[in-house]
C-alpha cells in the first residue's frame, strides 16, 4: 500500500500544468484563418490566471485581421494586466509549488510587443495620446531587464518619436529618435525633420516567437530556442509604385535571452535540486517501506519535500509572436481615398518569392499617417 501511495505522490511531480492555447485556434492561426481563431478563443471560459495568455493571442489576431476593436479591447486589458500584480495567494503558492500556478504576466519582451501593437492601433485611429502612452509602456518594458542592457527597443522608440512629432512635442521626439538610432542600423540615416514626411510605416514580421522550454535541475529554469524563417524582409509597393525595402529592427530571441531573472532563477534552481534529491530519496525509501518502519517514515518526509518543491518552470508564452521585426516607410503623399499596398517578400537567396506577396487596400485621409503590421506567411492574401 505504501508503494502505491508513493507512486501516486511522485506521479504528481512529473505533471506540468502550464496552460497552452487550444490546438484548434492555433491550427486556424497557422492557416491564416484569423477570424475563426478569434471565435474559438472567445468561446472558451478562461481561468483567471490564464486570462493574459488568451488576451495576447487575441491581440495578435486582431492585428493580423485588421480588427481594431479586437486589438484595442484585448490589448488594453492585456497591457493593464501585465503592469499590475497578480493574485497574492496564487503568487505565494507558486513559490512553494509549480511556477505555472501563478498569474501569467508575460516576459519583458512580450510587454514591449503588447505596447507596440496597442499603440499602432491607437495611432491608426489618430488617437495619438493613447498611442504615446502605449509606446512609452513598450519602452519601459525594455528597461526592466538586465542592468547591462538599457533602452534597446529601437522600434518602440521610433514609433514613439513619430507620435510625439504628431503631438507637436518635437524636442521629446528628437530624444526618442536618437535613442532609436543608437540601437538600430536601419534608422541611422534619418533625423527628426524626416518624421513628418513618413506617411506609411510598415512593420514586417518573420518567423515564430522564440520557443520557451524547461531546463536545469528539476526542469526549474527556462531557456529559448530560435525559430527564424527563410524570409529576409520585403519590398513595399504603394499604389503599384516600389517605394522601399525593409531592414531588421528587432530580434525577439535576443530580447528573450537578455531577460534577467537571476534572483528568481536562483530560487527556482534551488527548488529544482532539492526536488530531485528528495524524489530520489523517496523512491529508494519507498522500495524498502514494506520491510522497515524507518524507511516508510523517510519515504513520507522525502515525498512531501519533493512535492513542496515541485518547481517546474512556467513555459506559458505569447505563442503568436514573430521571431524578428523588419521596418520600412514611405514618404509618398496620399490623397483622401482608397489606396493599394503590397509586400513582396525576399527569401534567404535574396530574391523575390513569387508565392508570398501580401497585398491590401485601405481608406486613407490626407496627411494622416498609418502603421501597418504584416506577417510573412504564405497563406495570407497573395497574388
Amino acid at each position: 500500500m505504501t508503494k502505491v501511495y508513493f507512486l501516486f505522490l511522485l506521479s504528481l511531480l512529473s505533471v506540468g500544468c502550464s496552460t497552452t492555447l487550444p490546438s484548434q485556434a492555433t491550427q486556424y492561426f497557422d492557416r491564416c484563418e484569423d477570424k475563426q481563431a478569434i471565435d474559438v478563443l472567445t468561446s472558451i471560459e478562461v481561468k483567471e490566471k490564464d486570462i493574459l495568455l488568451f488576451d495576447l493571442a487575441l491581440l495578435s489576431l486582431g492585428v493580423y485581421s485588421q480588427n481594431e476593436d479586437i486589438t484595442i479591447r484585448h490589448g488594453t486589458r492585456a497591457l493593464s494586466n501585465m503592469w499590475t500584480l497578480g493574485d497574492e495567494k496564487r503568487g505565494k503558492a507558486s513559490m512553494v509549488s509549480s511556477e505555472a500556478a501563478r498569474d501569467y504576466k508575460g516576459e519583458p519582451f512580450e510587454k514591449m510587443m503588447a505596447g507596440i501593437y496597442l499603440g499602432a492601433a491607437f495611432f491608426n485611429r489618430a488617437d495619438y495620446e493613447n498611442a504615446r502612452a502605449s509606446f512609452q509602456k513598450a519602452v519601459l518594458a525594455t528597461e526592466t531587464k538586465s542592468e547591462k542592457v538599457y533602452d534597446n527597443s529601437p522600434l518602440a522608440y521610433f514609433l514613439l518619436a513619430k507620435t510625439l512629432n504628431l503631438l507637436g512635442q518635437n524636442d521629446n521626439a528628437k530624444i526618442a529618435l536618437e535613442k532609436a538610432k543608437k540601437y538600430a542600423i536601419a534608422l541611422e540615416k534619418i533625423n527628426v525633420d524626416d518624421l513628418p514626411t513618413m506617411q506609411t510605416i510598415v512593420v514586417v514580421e518573420t518567423g515564430q516567437a522564440p520557443l520557451k522550454y524547461r531546463t536545469g535541475p528539476g526542469k526549474s529554469l527556462i531557456d529559448y530556442k530560435r525559430r527564424y524563417s527563410p524570409y529576409l524582409g520585403a519590398n513595399l509597393y504603394v499604389d503599384q509604385t516600389l517605394t522601399s525595402g525593409t531592414k531588421v529592427i528587432e530580434d525577439l530571441y535576443v530580447h528573450a535571452k537578455e531577460n534577467e531573472r537571476a534572483k528568481k532563477e536562483t530560487l527556482q534552481a534551488t527548488k529544482g535540486v532539492v526536488r530531485d534529491a528528495a524524489t530520489a530519496t523517496a523512491i529508494i525509501a519507498a522500495s524498502e517501506a514494506d520491510h522497515s518502519k524507518n524507511a516508510r517514515n523517510v519515504a513520507i518526509v522525502a515525498g512531501l519535500i519533493a512535492l513542496a518543491n515541485q518547481s517546474q518552470a512556467d513555459v506559458r508564452q505569447w505563442e503568436y509572436l514573430p521571431a524578428r521585426l523588419h521596418i520600412t516607410w514611405s514618404a509618398l503623399e496620399l490623397s483622401t481615398g482608397r489606396h493599394d499596398f503590397a509586400l513582396q517578400f525576399l527569401t534567404n537567396s535574396q530574391i523575390i518569392d513569387p508565392v508570398v506577396t501580401q497585398s491590401w487596400s485601405d481608406d486613407r485621409v490626407v496627411n494622416q499617417p498609418k502603421i501597418y503590421i504584416k506577417r510573412a506567411k504564405s497563406c495570407y492574401n497573395h497574388s
